[in-house]
């Protein structure tokens, strides 16, 4: 029994691995190994670096630059204070980014399908695999996110982040999930590409670094009023219908709404009672 599902783990790791060329650097050169230096400079870049993006530059640029309006209409209960659940589960996600980001950077480096030369970029491998990813994390996202409302499931794990019904805080709304409710969702962005390997094609290193940042963009934007929509596809009041609108069932995707539409748990618009005239 043992060694069986010892042979499925083995199976598993294959699959993904396949697409690796070891002969890339030699055995003992970074980063096939890591030094601890190394690994507190890829964690304080990796922190350094989406906090100053997603907590100071984003808002920066949405509020000022780009002038975006932040007037989704606020309907439910807003978490005015964040207690020490919450602040644990956000410190714990930010500590996870750069153990994920150890392990994009590694199958990134060792991965045959992923170009880093210049000389193989084109707009087969830079530009046409972005929405793919994208339908890629959120064909997994989808079901996952479904099954976190599952009633008996619920409770447990995603409950913790619909106690606030209108995000503002973006970021730190957006990360404010139960550990395995994070780690899962971070890991789809690594087996998304690792998909898109697998049975697509070669992928250069750029798309793959705006894969992350846009995803990073859209999920902080998603908790915050910003008024940002394409019709349809893509929209922040989309995220908000489905923390406002008990018993959060629609409008499950995180990026695109394509799936949602496929499975029939898309809503457009979010019913709005009429007061009645005294």
């Amino acid at each position: 029994m043992t060694s069986n599902i010892t042979q499925h783990k083995i199976s598993l790791i294959d699959f993904f691995y396949s697409t690796y060329d070891d002969s890339k650097t030699p055995e003992n050169e970074f980063p096939k190994t890591f030094q601890y230096y190394q690994i507190f400079l890829l964690a304080f870049i990796s922190l350094a670096g989406f906090e100053l993006y997603l907590n100071h530059l984003l808002p920066f640029v949405c509020d000022h630059v780009l002038k975006i309006p932040r007037d989704i209409p606020r309907r439910g209960k807003h978490l005015d204070v964040l207690d020490l659940r919450c602040r644990l589960y956000i410190t714990f996600s930010k500590m996870m980014v750069p153990v994920f980001m150890y392990h994009l950077f590694r199958f990134t480096w060792f991965s045959k399908s992923v170009k880093w030369d210049m000389m193989h970029c084109s707009i087969v491998n830079t530009v046409l695999p972005v929405p793919l990813l994208f339908l890629l994390y959120d064909m997994i996202y989808q079901p996952f996110h479904r099954l976190l409302h599952w009633p008996p499931l619920y409770p447990y794990i995603h409950k913790h982040h619909h106690r606030q019904m209108i995000p503002t805080r973006g970021n730190d709304d957006a990360i404010n999930v139960h550990p395995i409710e994070f780690v899962s969702g971070e890991y789809m962005h690594l087996i998304s590409i690792m998909l898109y390997c697998k049975y697509v094609g070669t992928i250069y290193i750029g798309t793959i670094v705006a894969f992350m940042l846009i995803g990073g963009t859209i999920a902080t934007v998603n908790h915050t009023r910003l008024n940002i929509l394409i019709p349809g596809l893509i929209g922040v009041k989309y995220h908000d219908i489905h923390h406002s609108l008990a018993p959060f069932e629609i409008n499950y995707s995180q990026y695109t709404m394509f799936w949602d539409r496929i499975y029939g748990t898309f809503r457009e618009d979010k019913p709005f009672k009429k007061k009645k005239a005294s």
